[in-house]
């Protein structure tokens, strides 16, 4: 029994320091992904690509229960005043928080963010998982807009994961 127990310290320690060590899902998300896609269809309203066919993102996704996102607009330009730095953020969305998975059902609570909206009223964030290969696709709930008050929206965001 003793050796037994010494046999399975090592692997139980490891297994408690990670919060996501239990689930497969969580485990297959773990890496660096590129974005593909960033597609929002507001309720009653045709599907958008509010960054551009040409967006830009990253999502980082580590074994110890954290994940960060950035995405912006495709299009940007150097900003030279304040008001074209202030308006650059109506192009980015970023935010971080320690996330558990559930199913296919990952749930952030996000700790920072570009929008202080995001690490207040909406700061846990729930997507929707779906894994094809190589190729993450994560949706969102049906949930208020932050970048359009008073509208509805699904988002999706399609990555792949970098090498």
């Amino acid at each position: 029994m003793r050796k037994l127990l010494v046999a399975t310290a090592p692997l139980l320690a490891t297994a408690l320091q990670s919060p996501i060590a239990a689930s497969d899902t969580a485990q297959a998300l773990v890496g660096s992904w590129k974005l593909t896609s960033y597609k929002v269809q507001f309720v009653g309203e045709d599907v958008i690509e509010p960054f551009g066919p040409r967006a830009k993102g990253a999502l980082a996704v580590t074994d110890s229960g954290r994940w960060m996102v950035m995405l912006t607009g495709g299009d940007r330009q150097i900003a030279t005043n304040d008001a074209e730095r202030a308006q650059l953020l109506g192009s980015m969305i970023a935010w971080t928080g320690r996330f558990t998975v559930e199913g296919d059902k990952v749930t952030s609570k996000v700790d920072a963010s570009w929008n202080e909206l995001y690490t207040g009223q909406l700061e846990t964030q729930v997507r929707f998982v779906k894994m094809d290969g190589d190729t993450l696709s994560l949706r969102s709930p049906e949930m208020e807009s932050a970048v359009r008050p008073g509208k509805r929206a699904v988002a999706t965001l399609t990555f792949v994961r970098e090498r």
